[in-house]
């Protein structure tokens, strides 16, 4: 059952950047976010009702809106950029929080010189500057803050918290659009992308509920490094199916910032130390 899981969220999590590329491309960013975060609060919250926690959770209002600012820049990074090469900077979220709270062994900074290689590898830094990377890379930041807000909320119920925190991204992300004039246009995307939508919102819903299923099978370290592995996992699906160019490169260097992930999750739990 728990190879079942991993596989699931793995599989979730790696189609859900290349469905919101899918949905969102030549489309308005806001319109792409009210159709995926919509629809996956609807799952999470049909999901939280059969669980019997189906109750608003008035904690998650301020960090929705953190949220909401992360999630509406991934968005735009998907939807705009090309997905073998954004996707990975997706982990580095994981970075970010190492340099804000250095700790570890020696282990943890040659994965953050692993990961800085592969980024300049990849490319959409320096010289070959990407709008897509610099959302991405924003959206992690602001992630930051978002997962130090979780924290606070550690001792509530998992799933109606989410459900609670999607519920809030979504209505924060509806008043953005109205006051662009842009609830129309999520409308009619939903009407010409059907598909497209309701696979980018089961796929962002439902690798929620696999976290929350594996939490009770395996330490929350090993979920984070299957996390991690589905920034390769996107790539190679998006260089395919979207016919992007440097495959090769693309998939070799999102491969070797994610081991770098990889590598300083596994050493911040102390499994590289030596007792």
């Amino acid at each position: 059952m728990v190879v079942w899981w991993i596989l699931a969220r793995l599989g979730l999590l790696s189609s859900e950047r290349v469905l919101f590329h899918g949905l969102g491309d030549n489309r308005s960013p806001l319109a792409t976010m009210v159709v995926a975060y919509g629809g996956a609060a609807g799952i999470l919250w049909l999901a939280a009702w059969v669980m019997g926690v189906g109750r608003f959770v008035p904690q998650a209002f301020w960090p929705g809106a953190v949220y909401a600012l992360s999630f509406g820049l991934y968005t735009t990074s998907l939807a705009k950029g090309e997905v073998g090469q954004v996707s990975a900077w997706a982990n580095a979220t994981p970075v970010m929080l190492f340099l804000w709270h250095p700790t570890g062994t020696y282990w943890a900074w040659v994965a953050v010189a692993g990961f800085v290689a592969g980024a300049f590898w990849l490319g959409g830094v320096g010289r070959h500057f990407s709008r897509g990377v610099l959302w991405m890379v924003l959206s992690d930041l602001v992630l930051v803050a978002g997962r130090l807000m979780d924290v606070a909320h550690a001792g509530l119920n998992p799933l109606g918290y989410a459900a609670s925190l999607y519920l809030t991204v979504t209505l924060w992300m509806a008043v953005v659009a109205l006051a662009y004039g842009q609830l129309g246009a999520a409308g009619k995307l939903l009407r010409e992308r059907p598909l497209w939508g309701a696979g980018a919102a089961a796929a962002n819903g439902g690798s929620y509920l696999t976290l929350f299923f594996l939490l009770g099978m395996m330490p929350v370290t090993l979920i984070e490094v299957i996390s991690a592995l589905a920034g390769v996992g996107a790539t190679v699906i998006g260089v395919i199916g979207f016919h992007e160019q440097g495959r090769s490169r693309k998939i070799l260097s999102a491969t070797m910032m994610t081991l770098a992930v990889v590598l300083l999750l596994y050493d911040h739990r102390g499994l590289l130390r030596v007792q």
